[in-house]
């Protein structure tokens, strides 16, 4: 079968580095189709397929419309929340209504957490169903023969947004709470640069630990697999969640994380993390997995068995079994 992979992204090259793309679009060539990746609406217009699979409700209600004027099925998925991790309701009205025009257009629609499909309030879609987001364990695997270093890491892109949404702020804080006690440790924040990064530094002057941290920019995925198999732990509590790729990456790696108890975290996680509400509570967990080597063997386990259950051939198994319940 030939399917359109959409997503509305301003580069191509994207769909080979953000792992949601990566993740679905080699699931369907594994599957065995045909896929074309397009992202831009003009290049949806020529494309002729047997069937558009979409990433983001927001920008789904074009080609979904379009699939449907030519009589082709059409697979919606991606998150509902609002960057303040409000919900349906909590969108713009001509946001709000494009979303629901979209899935209620769309064949069948996949939400990636619970935590998430909840966002919808009571509007309900037809045909929905849960299919959590995938780590890819062929990538993000532990190494033990790595040893581990005096270091705590945190990935997020320096904007505005995700500075405030994955409380880069409280976590540096954090650190240097804990740095007090730890002075051997660095603290390694890596995420390319946005419009916050002049507050980044500011805050990381303001704590005193301009020694301690460092801004690393965007990393390679290898880079980034060694920083997670060779930190101590993971810190990133956060305000909203969809799903929480990057938690489950590192865990993945084999390090244990340090959150909070935001309520998709929970869901993904269950126990497999370190929860904490506070700047001193985050700063504690780091401490104790960082002194208490038997503490921290338990958590890299825990992390390990929960990831099993988020892999790649789990959402190909689910994203096959929408397929085939198209009938075509």
């Amino acid at each position: 079968m030939k399917i359109c992979f959409f997503a509305k992204v301003r580069d191509k090259a994207l769909f080979k580095v953000v792992e949601f793309y990566k993740v679905d679009i080699e699931a369907l060539r594994q599957l065995g189709h045909e896929v074309i990746c397009v992202n831009s609406f003009k290049e949806l217009m020529l494309v002729r397929c047997d069937l558009y699979y979409i990433w983001w409700f927001g920008y789904g209600v074009f080609p979904a419309l379009l699939a449907k004027l030519k009589g082709k099925p059409t697979i919606l998925t991606g998150a509902v929340h609002t960057n303040d991790c409000g919900g349906l309701s909590d969108w713009p009205l001509h946001k709000r209504a494009l979303m629901m025009m979209a899935m209620k257009l769309a064949d069948r629609n996949l939400f990636i957490s619970l935590t998430d499909f909840a966002k919808l309030g009571t509007f309900r879609p037809s045909c929905s169903e849960i299919a959590y987001c995938a780590v890819d364990v062929g990538i993000y695997t532990p190494d033990n023969a790595i040893p581990r270093k005096d270091l705590i890491v945190t990935i997020t892109h320096l904007t505005k947004e995700n500075v405030a949404r994955k409380m880069l702020m409280e976590s540096i804080e954090a650190f240097a709470l804990f740095s007090r006690q730890h002075p051997t440790f660095q603290y390694h924040i890596c995420g390319s640069f946005g419009d916050a990064v002049d507050d980044v530094r500011a805050k990381i002057q303001e704590c005193g630990i301009e020694d301690k941290v460092v801004l690393r920019g965007r990393i390679s995925d290898e880079d980034k697999v060694i920083a997670l198999r060779s930190a101590r732990a993971y810190l990133q509590p956060s305000t909203c969640e969809g799903f929480g790729l990057a938690i489950l990456e590192a865990k993945a790696c084999g390090m244990p994380v340090v959150t909070n108890a935001e309520p998709c975290i929970v869901e993904i996680n269950g126990d497999s993390v370190l929860y904490g509400e506070s700047i001193q509570e985050w700063s504690d967990g780091l401490a104790r997995l960082s002194d208490d080597s038997a503490f921290f063997d338990e958590m890299r386990l825990k992390g390990l068995e929960n990831v099993s259950r988020y892999t790649a051939v789990a959402r190909r198994a689910v994203i096959d079994k929408v397929i085939g319940s198209l009938g075509i």
